[in-house]
């Protein structure tokens, strides 16, 4: 069963997105069928700015659909730890799986997205 989306929710924002440490993205707001988030890794940050994203509410995935769990908060070095701990049931708008793509554990983050 997917992962109801909401708001403080860590999601994939749509399948354009890879399903990476560095593509999640932390849900602001969700108005009108619309999901709007932000980024929470600075390499991200650096890329796009502070910018909002967003997508309809059926495009955005929780990353507990990928089987990701946040394991540790690093609040010191700025960091998040996540490990794959099930299987994956996000999928793509067809139907076919969509894997996690990510072999990394630790991504650093941006403290001004992620705490809040």
């Amino acid at each position: 069963m997917k992962t109801k989306v909401t708001k403080g929710s860590l999601v994939i924002i749509n399948t354009t997105d890879s399903p990476c440490l560095n593509c999640i993205a932390k849900v602001t707001s969700i108005k009108k069928g619309t999901v709007y988030a932000k980024y929470i890794s600075k390499n991200m940050l650096k890329k796009y700015g502070n910018r909002y994203c967003w997508t309809s509410t059926g495009m955005a995935t929780h990353i507990h659909d990928f089987g990701i769990e946040v394991l540790k908060i690093n609040t010191e070095e700025k960091t998040i730890t996540a490990k794959k701990i099930n299987n994956s049931v996000a999928t793509y708008e067809d139907g076919k799986p969509r894997d996690w793509q990510d072999e990394r554990i630790t991504m650093e983050y941006n403290p001004r997205v992620f705490m809040n």
